[in-house]
């Protein structure tokens, strides 16, 4: 009679037996408990919130999915990733007209310097601009 160590090691070097080698590694792999379908309830139920009552059983599976087979964040190489959303549509630069000519941008751009402020606009006239002055009556109503 054969114990189980032979009839695995039997079943693996033959090639007749394909079939009972694929049911027998089966069944050795399946575990005895159900530890990871409880993890996975847990956290379909820590996903779930009043906030996001709405969300489908398609995008809470693709969630858990991301959570379980993705590896760690410090083991992820996002170059073929970003390789990938670069390359599989043509992306088009646009030129911005006037984005250089915020004033957020003085001290960055040229472009940015040489535009006044609202202020520096008032100082210089002496009067306030209609847009200006809408602000400074809101204002003194408060």
């Amino acid at each position: 009679m054969l114990d189980a160590c032979q009839v695995v090691h039997f079943s693996s070097t033959s090639d007749e037996y394909m079939t009972v080698n694929t049911a027998l590694s089966r069944i050795l792999a399946a575990k005895p408990h159900g530890a990871d379908v409880e993890r996975l309830i847990s956290a379909s139920n820590n996903l779930k919130s009043p906030g996001r009552s709405r969300m489908s059983v398609e995008t809470e599976n693709l969630y858990l999915f991301v959570h379980y087979n993705l590896p760690p964040l410090y083991a992820w190489d996002p170059r073929p990733a970003a390789h990938y959303w670069m390359t599989r549509h043509s992306r088009r630069v646009q030129e911005r007209r006037h984005g250089k000519k915020q004033q957020y941008f003085r001290g960055m751009f040229v472009e940015a310097s040489a535009v006044q402020s609202d202020d520096e606009k008032i100082s210089d006239s002496g009067k306030m601009l209609p847009c200006v002055k809408a602000v400074a009556v809101k204002a003194k109503k408060l």
